[in-house]
């Protein structure tokens, strides 16, 4: 029998959250035995950190994405996860983040997840675009779907502030994908104490940063819009 009366965890119960709780389990990597918290930003390294993260601890060499997706899906404890104990004791944690510029982000996201047609994420455009599954779904009409309620349907878009859900001045470091070498180098040695390799995977590449030269005027405002908070969050220049 289904429960109506389902306790809401205690994590959510102290920390109210703009995304679903689904993403915020997924998108808050969690060691206890470390006591650090990394926010994960989509489209942001994710899946370069997480593997760093896991070697360091482990000295796994990380064969491919598939292995990744499974230590993203099982190592870490999930905020639903903690006890009432757990959740205050939070406040010593480690937390860091990596964070990217908007404009580079979001096209990111289109030309990985909505451009390409054989990706889950589109379905969701598709169907609020009232489009074929094969159709073309140009740069506006997504952010036609952004600026009409689909901005926080998915952890790929969603706004980088949100997956925070810390205030942002409790965070010990926020780093920048464009000098991911030199933040994540700095956060591993904070955690572990020593120095750490970076594991790089082979991640889609969008090329996203040549293409962030072609948005127009109005594309930009679009995004500055759908996005203010993180571009005033990380100062990223608009």
């Amino acid at each position: 029998m289904l429960n109506l009366f389902k306790k809401t965890p205690a994590f959510y119960k102290a920390y109210p959250v703009k995304l679903s709780r689904k993403i915020i389990d997924n998108g808050l990597a969690i060691s206890t035995t470390r006591r650090y918290i990394y926010a994960r930003i989509r489209k942001a390294a994710n899946s370069t950190i997480i593997s760093s993260l896991y070697h360091a601890e482990n000295n796994n060499k990380i064969t491919g994405l598939d292995e990744i997706q499974k230590i993203k899906d099982n190592y870490f404890t999930k905020p639903g996860n903690l006890s009432k104990l757990d959740v205050n004791n939070l406040d010593s944690y480690f937390k860091f983040t990596i964070a990217r510029n908007p404009y580079s982000r979001i096209l990111s996201v289109y030309l990985d997840k909505i451009e390409n047609r054989n990706k889950s994420q589109r379905q969701i455009v598709i169907k609020f675009l009232k489009k074929n599954p094969n159709d073309e779904i140009t740069f506006n009409e997504f952010l036609d779907f952004l600026e009409n309620g689909g901005l926080r349907q998915n952890a790929h878009w969603a706004p980088q502030t949100d997956f925070l859900v810390f205030p942002i001045d409790q965070y010990d470091y926020i780093g920048k994908l464009e000098k991911l070498q030199q933040d994540l180098t700095k956060i591993l040695s904070i955690i572990y104490s020593r120095d750490c390799p970076i594991v790089s995977v082979n991640e889609h590449k969008t090329n996203s940063k040549k293409k962030t030269k072609e948005l127009t005027p109005s594309d930009k405002l679009r995004i500055y819009n759908l996005y203010i908070d993180d571009f005033r969050n990380f100062d990223y220049d608009h």
